[in-house]
């Protein structure tokens, strides 16, 4: 007994050497390829005459967003419960010499993001870049993505997905959830071997990002959207590894967690 009590001792000792070296070896190589990125940034990009669709379009972060791909070349579906404010930013990205299309939808309703996904389809056919972080959307739209293996999907959450913020209990919880979904479909699409259809999750930093409430546009705080680790078939996010990224940038009053909340979740 004494010798395969030693053996299953030594087996576990060497599992957690192996492991410990292989931690501090991906550390290393993500802290090298963090600092050669930032003095050469991977390549922009492209999304000209990209079909993208835009949650929550009407306010804050989502209008920005929509906003800054128009100006980059993309064909914006904007979606928003509110229809004022979404068209407002149809006739912004319009005035800007853009294009883009205003589709008013309450997308908390399983029906009503059937119907907003069938009208879609007709009138745009295939969605190349979605940023939602809803199933029920996501499930409207990955199935063509995987057909045609192109696409991107871009999920938003906040630094509660990361770590508890003191009385925001629930805030925390969705946003938990926003990132277990998109680490689901980066393995669902790692699995399935589809390298063209890419997640990528951002979180957004409460307090730092900033929304101004008296201007239409602002332009202080950088957010950066891309995919990486091609090794993978699919993109995370952070700097893990070489791929492309997008840039904007929106900004202005203080930035709430829970305007971070409707940002990404509504």
């Amino acid at each position: 007994m004494f010798p395969i009590k030693m053996l299953l001792r030594t087996y576990s000792l060497s599992i957690l050497m192996i492991d410990i070296i292989w931690v501090v070896l991906n550390a290393v190589y993500a802290v090298m390829q963090a600092t050669f990125e930032l003095f050469r940034p991977p390549p922009v990009k492209a999304v000209r005459l990209e079909t993208v669709l835009v949650i929550g379009s009407g306010r804050g972060v989502g209008r920005e967003i929509a906003i800054q791909l128009a100006s980059l070349g993309a064909i914006v579906i904007c979606v928003d419960k509110n229809k004022k404010n979404n068209q407002d930013t149809v006739d912004i990205i319009k005035k800007q010499g853009g294009s883009a299309a205003c589709y008013n939808c309450d997308i908390t309703t399983k029906e009503n993001v059937e119907k907003l996904a069938k009208k879609v389809k007709f009138d745009f056919g295939f969605v190349n870049l979605t940023l939602t972080s809803y199933f029920w959307l996501i499930d409207q739209f990955m199935p063509d993505m995987k057909k045609k293996n192109h696409g991107h999907i871009v999920a938003l959450t906040s630094v509660a997905g990361l770590s508890y913020i003191k009385d925001q209990m629930p805030l925390s919880v969705a946003q938990f959830a926003v990132q277990g979904l998109a680490e689901s479909l980066m393995e669902d699409l790692r699995i399935n071997k589809i390298d063209g259809v890419h997640v990528t999750l951002i979180h957004i930093y409460p307090f730092i990002i900033f929304f101004n409430a008296c201007a239409t546009f602002a332009s202080d705080c950088q957010k950066r959207l891309h995919y990486t680790c091609p090794h993978l078939g699919a993109g995370v996010e952070g700097y893990a590894g070489g791929g492309h990224w997008l840039e904007n940038r929106p900004a202005g009053a203080l930035f709430t967690p829970a305007l971070a909340a409707s940002a990404s979740l509504a």
